[in-house]
């Protein structure tokens, strides 16, 4: 019976682990206004100021991307 618990803890350990490495791979890929964002514990970031034309450049993209 206690394999069976080892194996769980051991599972959990290594999806752990996983997350760990995605988290440090999307920080060093980080690209555009992220590159300029501050990073808090939560791995969440505030975006720097963007002018008026730059947020609607930016809606327009996403927009199209979207196909809506």
């Amino acid at each position: 019976m206690s394999s069976h618990f080892d194996a769980l803890r051991n599972r959990q350990n290594r999806d752990e682990s996983n997350k760990s490495k995605l988290r440090n791979k999307i920080r060093t890929k980080k690209k555009g206004l992220v590159d300029d964002a501050d990073y808090n514990a939560k791995d969440q970031f505030n975006l720097p100021d963007v002018s008026k034309a730059e947020l609607e450049r930016i809606k327009i993209l996403i927009t199209n991307f979207i196909g809506d």
